[in-house]
Order: structure tokens, then C-alpha cells, then sequence
């Protein structure tokens, strides 16, 4: 296993080592843009470029290393990474991600064990792990079943790609695209009730989502009428988001168009 090691060491607070360990599979490296996302008690570090698989980054059977400020987000309880699907040959086996801190010594190592690809039924491109919290226990990792109620207004309908975020106390999703429906084949229909699985490290309380889509292909006036969000691993409470208006105005220019639902 090769290993690329980053420069010397500064010790600081937020300062971290990061050791990102490809799967020994055949065709397990990605030449996808990587980016990394950390959340902690005191807030998030923001999207972080780890870099390219086209640079000789990520490749079958090996460990990459990286130091990352993650900036005073206080205490670390959850890891988004994954890839922008770019290049020709983006999906990725992602083994298991080596957390070190710099200051304190502390290490954690989590494990993946799974392929980010764009092209596999799910879609999926990111992964969220669990950092284990003071005292050892770890955040629970939830699916949340998102239904998305396209209204039966005239022009409804939508054939963009469509992607959420999902907000509550305890940081957000992150945006993910709504890729394929788990009870129609064609989504975002007029007057359909469309079902997703999302999962996450748990968001606890629910406070709000955004949504949108690309502007691509017809029917970019997508009305949504409402969004349901139930996790069913944490309790049966259904957070209900209603909007009941169009994406864009009938005739809008604008190509893209995302809303915020409380």
C-alpha cells in the first residue's frame, strides 16, 4: 500500500491529519474532485478539497494523508466525505477514513467499506461517519425517508434533477440529489408522491430543508406542493414541510432554483 505523506506536523487548534484509505478492488480509485466536511459542537468546517484522482490521488489499494484545519468547531461528532462525480471514471470504493489530531494526539479511524458511485441504483457520492463523541459513544446513523409531493397544478411536472438538504439541530445533510424514485419509475410527476432514502448521521430535531433543481430539461417550473420527512429508527414523528408553489415563475430565465421550506 502506498502512502503519500503531507509536510511536517504544526501542531494548533483545529489543525488535523487525515488519512484517506482506498479499497484494493479493481477499479476502486476515482479520478473525482474528493471533499471532506466536519462538523462539531460549535460549528462546521465547510466544504475542504482534498483533492484529485486525476493528480494521482485515490488510487486501488492505497492510503493518501492530508492536513486539514477544520477551523474551532469544537468538539468533532461527524465526518461527511465523498466526491463531485467528475471525470470519467469517478465512482469510488472508500475503505476508511484516519483521524489525527494535531494538538491532542487523539486518533479515531472509521470505517467505510463502501463504492461512491453516481452510476449504482442509490446514486450515492457522499458518506457520513459517526465520530465517537467524549465518554465513546457515537451519534446513531439514520435513513430518512424522504416523500416529495409534486403538486397537480398545470406544469407540475419536472424532468431536472432534483437535490435536497435536510436541516436540524445537529448540522444538515448536506446537498444530495433525489436519484431515484422508490415507487416510480418516472420522478417528479404531476400530483405523484415520490419516496427517497436518505441516510445521515442523525440531525436530531428537524428544522428545515432545501430544495431545488438544476434547470435541466423541460418542465424546470417544478411546483412542489410539500415534503414529508420521517426517520424511522428514531421515532414515528412525521416533519411535515409544506411549500405549494413553483420552483420558478412560469416563463422564469433563471436556470436553477432552490427553496427553503420551514
Amino acid at each position: 500500500m502506498s502512502v503519500q505523506h503531507n509536510e511536517k506536523e504544526m501542531p494548533h487548534d483545529g489543525g488535523w491529519k487525515v488519512t484517506v484509505v482506498t479499497g484494493d478492488f479493481d477499479s476502486a480509485s476515482t479520478e473525482a474532485t474528493v471533499y471532506l466536511h466536519a462538523y462539531g459542537e460549535k460549528g462546521e468546517s465547510g466544504p475542504i478539497i482534498l483533492g484529485s484522482g486525476k493528480h494521482q490521488l485515490f488510487n486501488q489499494n492505497s492510503a493518501d494523508t492530508f492536513q486539514v484545519d477544520f477551523g474551532c468547531i469544537g468538539g468533532l461528532y461527524k465526518l461527511r466525505i465523498g466526491h463531485d462525480n467528475s471525470g470519467e471514471d469517478p465512482k469510488w470504493y472508500l475503505e476508511e477514513v484516519i483521524l489525527h489530531e494535531l494538538a491532542t494526539g487523539k486518533e479515531f479511524a472509521l470505517r467505510v467499506d463502501q463504492w461512491l458511485a453516481g452510476e449504482n441504483e442509490d446514486g450515492r457520492v457522499w458518506k457520513e461517519v459517526p465520530v465517537p463523541l467524549i465518554g465513546g459513544d457515537s451519534l446513531s446513523v439514520v435513513v430518512y425517508q424522504v416523500q416529495v409531493h409534486t403538486g397537480s397544478k398545470p406544469g407540475a411536472e419536472t424532468d431536472a434533477s432534483v437535490y435536497i438538504n435536510i436541516f436540524g439541530t445537529r448540522g444538515d445533510t448536506g446537498k444530495r440529489k433525489l436519484h431515484q424514485s422508490l415507487n416510480h419509475k418516472l420522478k417528479f410527476q404531476q400530483g405523484q408522491v415520490d419516496i427517497f432514502n436518505i441516510e445521515a448521521v442523525s440531525l436530531e430535531k428537524l428544522r428545515k430543508v432545501v430544495i431545488g433543481h438544476n434547470g435541466t430539461g423541460p418542465g424546470d417550473g417544478w411546483f412542489l406542493e410539500k415534503v414529508i420527512i420521517k426517520a424511522e429508527e428514531e421515532d414515528k414523528h412525521e416533519s411535515v414541510f409544506l411549500c405549494n408553489r413553483y420552483s420558478l415563475a412560469l416563463g422564469s430565465q433563471q436556470k436553477q432554483s432552490f427553496l427553503s421550506i420551514f
